[in-house]
């Protein structure tokens, strides 16, 4: 891909490559200088988060497969009792 700084006769538009690190983030300022159009790089961030979210659900599928699934429960309440009770057996 051309990138927008190998054209000295064209400087850089400061307001578009804004508007892609708004937009995306740093990727986006990568990809303004990769010469992308707004239309490409946002195609790209859909295609990259969708390849997230297929990361993502296989990892939690795995986990869930390891038992891992289940989420760790916490009551301040007993806990406090435990802990008090335990002050006054020492």
């Amino acid at each position: 891909m051309k990138s927008r700084f190998n054209n000295p006769t064209s400087p850089p538009n400061r307001s578009e490559a804004a508007k892609f690190r708004a937009e995306f983030g740093d990727r986006g300022a990568v990809w303004y200088a990769e010469g992308l159009t707004f239309e490409q790089a946002g195609q790209r961030d859909r295609t990259e988060l969708r390849q997230q979210n297929e990361s993502l659900k296989k990892q939690l599928e795995a986990y869930k497969l390891a038992g891992e699934g289940v989420p760790v429960s916490f009551n301040a309440v007993e806990e406090n009792k435990r802990s008090a009770m335990q002050h006054w057996e020492d």
